[in-house]
């Protein structure tokens, strides 16, 4: 069986910021994930523009795991020197396509602000963008998942 023909993750994912996340066609042979990482929100405002994602997925046998990494590094912003990881796993919720997603960003620090260098977090991913009133009441309510 072809991994790829069974793996519905690739296309265009929003998450409740309003971030978006095109995932492009796995790579069967590696079982690589690709694609192109947008943030609708940064706290220290260098997470401008699309960044580079990468990572893997559990494919075999119609697997719907995977991880995915993005170094919040670009030619559009100034450096973030930190990066995030995802862990999540693909669901279908009530017929709608959902990623849940557990983060993990990791910022540098000097040596005495060690202890702030680390932020965990979740996104649900979903196939439709949120609206205002709901990334509004995201923002209240969550971190993201970048500096």
């Amino acid at each position: 069986m072809n991994p790829e023909a069974t793996w519905p993750l690739k296309g265009t994912w929003y998450n409740e910021l309003g971030s978006v996340m095109v995932i492009h066609p796995l790579n069967s042979a590696t079982q690589t994930v690709t694609g192109i990482y947008t943030s609708a929100v940064s706290s220290s405002g260098c997470a401008k523009g699309d960044y580079a994602l990468v990572g893997r997925g559990d494919v075999q046998n119609g697997g719907q795991t995977f991880g995915w990494t993005v170094c919040w590094r670009n030619d559009v912003a100034p450096p973030c020197n930190s990066t995030t990881s995802w862990s999540g796993k693909y669901l279908v919720v009530n017929g709608d396509q959902t990623i849940s997603a557990l983060w993990l960003v990791m910022m540098d620090t000097k040596d005495p602000a060690d202890w702030a260098s680390t932020y965990i977090g979740h996104d649900i991913f979903t196939r439709k963008p949120p609206s205002e009133e709901e990334v509004a009441r995201a923002l209240q309510l969550k971190r993201p998942a970048n500096p």
